[in-house]
């Protein structure tokens, strides 16, 4: 039996998109996905004392580079943190992608569970829910897609029990 995790996967579909660093303040709801990219050979991470830190930095990375930067934060508390970043990089049609940890599917009670949705979206940017297992390759490449082609930063939104579920 395979002890490949869903956070594996993940990881391995942000290496396939060409990501080599990726700059981020680890929480709850992204340490796993985190853990599992800073374990993949070649990859720098770039871990940062504010969310908003990190998406700027990603923004800086990207017009540097001409490539797509990546940020990450958790939830809650953690995602609203970034949204002047987020809104400068859509209105400077900076291509990202935003890793954010969601709150777990299976737990109502969660305390900094958070409808990420319209917060990204009323900052200009693309949001993508990431829900089942059977669509989450899809999502990756949807969100790379958009901003790469849109030229806009998109939030990537994977609940953090997705991330553990066994591949």
């Amino acid at each position: 039996m395979s002890k490949l995790k869903t956070q594996d996967m993940l990881a391995t579909a942000f290496e396939a998109e060409g990501v080599d660093h990726l700059f981020t303040l680890m929480g709850d709801a992204n340490m796993y996905w985190s853990t599992a990219m800073a374990q993949r050979p070649g990859m720098h991470v770039i871990h940062t004392r504010h969310e908003s830190c990190a998406v700027s930095m990603a923004e800086g990375y990207a017009r540097a580079t001409g490539k797509v930067g990546v940020a990450s934060t958790t939830c809650g508390p953690g995602f609203t943190q970034i949204m002047t970043s987020l809104a400068m990089a859509a209105r400077a049609n900076i291509p990202l992608v935003v890793f954010a940890g969601d709150s777990p599917i299976a737990a109502a009670w969660y305390l900094q569970q958070i409808d990420m949705g319209p917060l990204a979206i009323g900052s200009g940017a693309h949001y993508v829910p990431v829900r089942h297992m059977d669509r989450m390759l899809d999502n990756v490449r949807e969100a790379f897609q958009v901003a790469q082609v849109e030229r806009r930063p998109v939030v990537l939104s994977v609940p953090m029990d997705l991330q553990k579920l066994p591949w």
